[in-house]
C-alpha cells in the first residue's frame, strides 16, 4: 500500500468555503455564484448530464429531480445515501480521499480504484440519466472526482481538467493529498491508453496480412 499520509479534515475546509461565500454575498461586487449544483459534463450520446453539487442538492430530492438526477456518486465516508430507500435513485459511494488505503504502487491499482465510478457513470449516460456528484461543498472531494471524470470522458491531463472543472463550477479545488490521485490517474490513463492503440495496430496489422494473403490466394493463376 501508498504510505499514509496526515490527511486533510475535508469537512472542516467545507466549512470554512461556507464561511467565505457567506462573507462574499455581503460583497456583491467580489461575489462569485455559489450554487447547490452545476453541470460539469454533458454525454453527446443521449444526452446524459454529470453535476457537481454539495449537501442540499443531494439532501433536497426535488433539486435531483428537477434536473433529471437519477444516479447519485456519494464521496464522503459519513454523509447518508439521502433518498437510498425511496428506490427513486441509485448509488455508489466512492471515497476518494481515502484512496491511498486502496492504491499500491502500481497503475494496475489506480484504474481498479476508479473503475465502480466510471461503470456506475458510464450506465447512467447510456441511460441518458443525470448524475450528482457530491461531498459536503461539492468543492474538494467532489470536485476532485469532477476532475477525473473530466479527465476520463474529455481526455484531459490533469491541469487541464482542474481548469475546465473550474470554470464549470468555480468553487472546485483538488486539496491535501487529492491531486496526488489526479496525477496518477493520468499517468495509469496514460500509459493504458497506448497499450490499448499499441494493440489495436497490431490487430489491424494481423488484419491486413490476413486480406493480403487472401487477396493472393484469389490471384492465384490456377493451371
Amino acid at each position: 500500500r501508498v504510505p499514509c499520509c496526515r490527511l486533510m479534515d475535508f469537512n472542516r475546509e467545507a466549512r470554512r468555503l461556507f464561511q467565505s461565500v457567506e462573507l462574499q454575498q455581503n460583497n456583491a461586487e467580489q461575489f462569485a455564484a455559489y450554487n447547490n449544483l452545476d453541470i460539469i459534463y454533458q454525454d453527446a450520446r443521449n444526452g446524459g448530464r454529470i453535476y457537481v453539487g454539495n449537501q442540499t442538492a443531494a439532501r433536497l430530492g426535488s433539486i435531483m429531480e428537477a434536473n433529471g438526477i437519477r444516479y447519485v456518486v456519494n464521496c464522503t465516508d459519513d454523509m447518508p445515501m439521502y433518498h437510498e430507500a425511496s428506490g427513486k435513485f441509485k448509488y455508489l459511494r466512492f471515497n476518494v480521499a481515502r484512496y491511498h488505503q486502496e492504491l499500491d504502487a502500481t497503475d494496475a491499482s489506480v484504474l481498479r480504484f476508479v473503475q465502480p465510478l466510471f461503470a456506475f457513470l458510464e450506465a447512467a449516460m447510456l441511460a441518458g440519466a443525470g448524475v450528482l456528484v457530491h461531498c459536503l461543498a461539492g468543492a474538494h472531494r467532489a470536485g476532485t472526482t469532477g476532475c477525473l471524470i473530466l479527465m476520463h470522458y474529455e481526455g484531459l491531463d490533469m491541469q487541464s481538467a482542474i481548469m475546465a472543472a473550474k470554470r464549470k463550477r468555480p468553487v472546485i479545488n483538488p486539496i491535501g493529498h487529492l491531486p496526488d490521485l489526479l496525477k496518477r490517474y493520468g499517468k495509469a490513463s496514460s500509459v493504458t491508453s497506448k497499450a490499448a492503440q499499441q494493440q489495436q495496430l497490431e490487430e489491424r496489422a494481423g488484419q491486413l496480412e490476413r486480406e493480403i494473403s487472401e487477396l493472393k490466394e484469389k490471384l492465384k493463376i490456377k493451371p
